[in-house]
């Protein structure tokens, strides 16, 4: 991450110097620029051994969907949707296992709704 735009460019110069270095291989494919402010953008592309970068305004960090205006509204639907998935489990199983008691069905809630809501979410 970089303040701004020139930062960008000389960390991505340092990192593939740093690379060269140690003879690693930057897959320069994965490389995206994001800003974190809808009102920039980004003038010229980001580039990494005169490999352009692609320019994104959403990006998925492991688990989490970034936006360039740093709204909750993606992770939120993604959650929901991850939910109403999880409540459908819980209600075929419940289905199926006639004469399991209410505490069985709670603890598989637990397990299974609440940890797919919160992916993502920081402890």
């Amino acid at each position: 991450m970089a303040r701004t735009e020139n930062a960008a460019h000389r960390l991505l110069t340092h990192f593939a110097k740093y690379c060269e270095e140690k003879s690693l291989t930057i897959n320069c494919k994965k490389i995206m620029g994001m800003t974190l402010q809808p009102s920039l953008s980004l003038r010229k592309k980001l580039t990494i051994n005169h490999a352009p970068s692609e320019v994104t305004k959403h990006f998925d960090y492991p688990g989490v969907p970034l936006s360039e205006n740093l709204s909750w509204d993606c992770q939120v639907r993604k959650a929901a949707i991850a939910l109403k998935q999880a409540a459908g489990a819980i209600l075929r199983f419940k289905q199926k296992a006639s004469g399991r008691s209410i505490s069985i069905i709670l603890e598989i809630y637990v397990w299974k709704a609440v940890a797919a809501a919160l992916y993502g979410a920081e402890p």
